[in-house]
Protein backbone atom coordinates (compact mmCIF):
# COMPACT_ATOMS: atom_id res chain seq x y z
CA UNK A 1 0.00 0.00 0.00
CA UNK A 2 2.60 2.40 0.40
CA UNK A 3 4.26 2.17 -2.96
CA UNK A 4 0.22 3.11 -4.25
CA UNK A 5 0.81 6.50 -3.01
CA UNK A 6 3.08 9.42 -2.62
CA UNK A 7 3.29 9.76 1.33
CA UNK A 8 5.05 12.73 2.50
CA UNK A 9 6.26 14.86 5.93
CA UNK A 10 2.49 16.47 5.34
CA UNK A 11 0.62 13.58 4.68
CA UNK A 12 2.13 10.50 6.17
CA UNK A 13 1.31 6.88 6.49
CA UNK A 14 0.18 5.53 9.82
CA UNK A 15 -0.45 2.34 10.60
CA UNK A 16 -2.00 1.75 14.48
CA UNK A 17 -0.82 -1.20 15.78
CA UNK A 18 0.80 -2.53 13.17
CA UNK A 19 1.73 -6.23 14.05
CA UNK A 20 -1.90 -6.81 16.08
CA UNK A 21 -0.35 -7.21 19.63
CA UNK A 22 0.53 -3.87 20.68
CA UNK A 23 -1.97 -1.35 20.81
CA UNK A 24 -0.51 1.59 22.06
CA UNK A 25 1.82 1.91 18.58
CA UNK A 26 1.80 3.27 15.00
CA UNK A 27 3.78 2.60 12.64
CA UNK A 28 4.79 6.50 10.33
CA UNK A 29 5.96 6.18 7.09
CA UNK A 30 6.85 8.87 4.45
CA UNK A 31 9.84 9.76 2.13
CA UNK A 32 11.22 13.64 2.19
CA UNK A 33 12.45 14.96 -1.02
CA UNK A 34 15.81 16.04 0.63
CA UNK A 35 17.78 13.43 3.45
CA UNK A 36 16.25 14.24 6.53
CA UNK A 37 17.00 13.04 10.29
CA UNK A 38 13.67 12.49 12.75
CA UNK A 39 12.62 13.56 15.78
CA UNK A 40 9.39 12.62 17.77
CA UNK A 41 7.90 14.09 20.26
CA UNK A 42 4.61 12.67 22.34
CA UNK A 43 3.07 15.29 24.41
CA UNK A 44 2.45 13.77 27.93
CA UNK A 45 0.55 15.50 30.81
CA UNK A 46 3.51 17.07 31.92
CA UNK A 47 7.46 17.33 31.56
CA UNK A 48 8.19 13.57 32.63
CA UNK A 49 5.36 12.07 30.75
CA UNK A 50 6.45 13.72 27.50
CA UNK A 51 8.40 11.16 25.55
CA UNK A 52 10.71 12.27 22.98
CA UNK A 53 13.35 9.96 20.64
CA UNK A 54 15.35 10.64 17.76
CA UNK A 55 16.06 8.61 14.62
CA UNK A 56 19.56 7.97 13.59
CA UNK A 57 20.91 9.22 10.49
CA UNK A 58 19.63 11.39 7.65
CA UNK A 59 17.33 9.87 5.19
CA UNK A 60 14.82 10.30 2.49
CA UNK A 61 12.29 7.59 3.26
CA UNK A 62 11.29 7.66 6.96
CA UNK A 63 9.58 4.24 8.72
CA UNK A 64 8.75 5.72 12.57
CA UNK A 65 8.07 3.32 15.26
CA UNK A 66 5.96 5.34 17.56
CA UNK A 67 5.29 3.69 21.25
CA UNK A 68 4.01 5.17 24.32
CA UNK A 69 0.23 6.58 22.86
CA UNK A 70 -1.84 7.11 25.55
CA UNK A 71 -4.95 5.04 25.31
CA UNK A 72 -8.44 5.95 24.52
CA UNK A 73 -7.38 9.52 23.37
CA UNK A 74 -7.37 11.29 20.15
CA UNK A 75 -3.76 12.19 20.63
CA UNK A 76 -1.11 14.99 18.66
CA UNK A 77 1.88 14.03 18.42
CA UNK A 78 5.00 16.23 17.16
CA UNK A 79 7.06 15.20 13.80
CA UNK A 80 10.54 17.40 13.66
CA UNK A 81 12.80 16.77 10.49
CA UNK A 82 16.23 18.24 10.21
CA UNK A 83 18.03 18.64 7.00
CA UNK A 84 21.76 18.35 7.21
CA UNK A 85 22.44 22.13 7.30
CA UNK A 86 20.32 22.26 10.83
CA UNK A 87 17.01 23.65 9.58
CA UNK A 88 14.30 21.85 11.51
CA UNK A 89 9.91 21.54 9.96
CA UNK A 90 7.88 20.42 12.25
CA UNK A 91 4.21 18.67 11.96
CA UNK A 92 1.28 17.77 14.33
CA UNK A 93 -0.04 14.34 13.83
CA UNK A 94 -2.92 13.19 15.24
CA UNK A 95 -3.45 9.38 15.97
CA UNK A 96 -7.18 7.78 17.69
CA UNK A 97 -6.30 5.09 20.02
CA UNK A 98 -8.79 2.83 21.87
CA UNK A 99 -9.35 1.60 25.44
CA UNK A 100 -6.80 -0.52 27.10
CA UNK A 101 -8.15 -4.81 26.68
CA UNK A 102 -6.25 -5.69 29.54
CA UNK A 103 -7.40 -5.60 33.28
CA UNK A 104 -4.79 -4.13 35.65
CA UNK A 105 -4.62 -2.58 38.91
CA UNK A 106 -4.86 1.40 39.13
CA UNK A 107 -1.73 2.38 40.35
CA UNK A 108 -0.36 5.17 42.46
CA UNK A 109 3.16 6.82 42.74
CA UNK A 110 4.86 7.18 45.95
CA UNK A 111 8.59 7.40 45.15
CA UNK A 112 9.62 8.22 41.30
CA UNK A 113 13.02 6.44 40.23
CA UNK A 114 14.61 7.20 37.26
CA UNK A 115 16.90 4.06 37.95
CA UNK A 116 14.49 1.92 37.18
CA UNK A 117 12.53 3.53 33.94
CA UNK A 118 13.19 2.17 30.57
CA UNK A 119 11.80 3.90 27.47
CA UNK A 120 10.31 6.73 29.43
CA UNK A 121 8.27 4.18 31.10
CA UNK A 122 8.50 1.31 33.80
CA UNK A 123 7.33 -2.21 32.60
CA UNK A 124 5.14 -4.55 34.45
CA UNK A 125 3.92 -8.07 34.12
CA UNK A 126 0.89 -9.69 35.67
CA UNK A 127 -1.32 -12.21 35.21
CA UNK A 128 -3.16 -10.25 32.25
CA UNK A 129 -0.19 -9.17 30.45
CA UNK A 130 2.58 -6.93 29.76
CA UNK A 131 2.16 -3.43 30.38
CA UNK A 132 4.05 -0.31 31.02
CA UNK A 133 3.26 3.13 33.10
CA UNK A 134 5.03 6.48 32.70
CA UNK A 135 6.08 8.20 35.82
CA UNK A 136 2.89 9.60 36.37
CA UNK A 137 0.91 5.94 36.89
CA UNK A 138 -0.20 6.36 33.42
CA UNK A 139 -0.85 3.32 31.49
CA UNK A 140 1.27 3.88 28.04
CA UNK A 141 1.61 0.64 26.52
CA UNK A 142 0.75 -3.42 26.73
CA UNK A 143 0.88 -6.47 24.75
CA UNK A 144 -2.67 -8.06 24.57
CA UNK A 145 -3.94 -11.33 24.45
CA UNK A 146 -2.32 -12.30 27.73
CA UNK A 147 1.15 -12.67 26.24
CA UNK A 148 3.66 -12.34 28.91
CA UNK A 149 1.13 -13.19 32.36
CA UNK A 150 2.74 -15.09 35.13
CA UNK A 151 6.55 -13.85 34.56
CA UNK A 152 8.99 -11.23 34.88
CA UNK A 153 9.89 -8.84 31.71
CA UNK A 154 13.01 -10.21 30.36
CA UNK A 155 14.84 -7.45 28.12
CA UNK A 156 17.21 -8.45 26.20
CA UNK A 157 20.59 -6.40 24.98
CA UNK A 158 18.83 -5.94 21.51
CA UNK A 159 16.03 -3.95 23.58
CA UNK A 160 13.55 -6.78 22.89
CA UNK A 161 11.56 -8.68 25.44
CA UNK A 162 11.36 -12.25 26.12
CA UNK A 163 7.57 -13.39 26.46
CA UNK A 164 5.56 -16.29 27.86
CA UNK A 165 3.03 -17.36 25.69
CA UNK A 166 -0.39 -17.47 26.29
CA UNK A 167 -0.87 -21.39 25.35
CA UNK A 168 -1.52 -23.13 28.78
CA UNK A 169 -0.66 -27.02 28.69
CA UNK A 170 -0.56 -27.74 32.90
CA UNK A 171 -2.58 -25.18 34.94
CA UNK A 172 -1.98 -23.04 37.03
CA UNK A 173 0.75 -21.36 34.87
CA UNK A 174 2.62 -23.46 32.95
CA UNK A 175 3.01 -22.04 29.32
CA UNK A 176 4.38 -24.36 25.92
CA UNK A 177 7.29 -21.46 25.48
CA UNK A 178 8.11 -17.68 24.84
CA UNK A 179 8.64 -15.25 22.07
CA UNK A 180 11.23 -12.88 21.63
CA UNK A 181 9.60 -9.83 20.42
CA UNK A 182 10.06 -6.02 19.96
CA UNK A 183 8.05 -2.94 22.19
CA UNK A 184 5.88 -2.64 18.21
CA UNK A 185 4.44 -6.23 19.30
CA UNK A 186 6.50 -7.82 16.33
CA UNK A 187 7.24 -11.26 17.39
CA UNK A 188 10.87 -12.16 16.13
CA UNK A 189 11.49 -15.67 17.14
CA UNK A 190 9.41 -18.58 18.98
CA UNK A 191 10.81 -20.73 21.17
CA UNK A 192 9.02 -24.04 22.02
CA UNK A 193 9.16 -25.18 25.61
CA UNK A 194 7.51 -27.95 27.61
CA UNK A 195 6.29 -26.52 30.57
CA UNK A 196 7.62 -22.52 31.10
CA UNK A 197 6.74 -20.58 33.70
CA UNK A 198 8.06 -16.91 36.02
CA UNK A 199 11.57 -16.54 35.06
CA UNK A 200 13.71 -16.53 31.83
CA UNK A 201 16.91 -15.40 31.94
CA UNK A 202 19.66 -14.31 28.70
CA UNK A 203 22.80 -16.19 29.64
CA UNK A 204 26.25 -14.30 28.54
CA UNK A 205 25.78 -16.94 25.38
CA UNK A 206 22.76 -16.02 24.53
CA UNK A 207 20.66 -19.06 24.92
CA UNK A 208 18.05 -18.87 28.04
Amino acid sequence: DFEKKVYTLDDPMIVKDPYGLSPLTALILFKTDSKMNIEIEIPGKNKEGTLKYKLEGYNNLHIITEYGLYPDKKKIGFISAYDEQGKKIRKKIKIKTDKVEIDMPKVKILKKDQEKVKKGFLFISSFSGMYAIDLNGDVRWYIKDGIGGTSPITQLENDRFLAINNEMTRPPYYKSGFYELNIMGKIHKEYDVDGVHHNIVELPNKNY
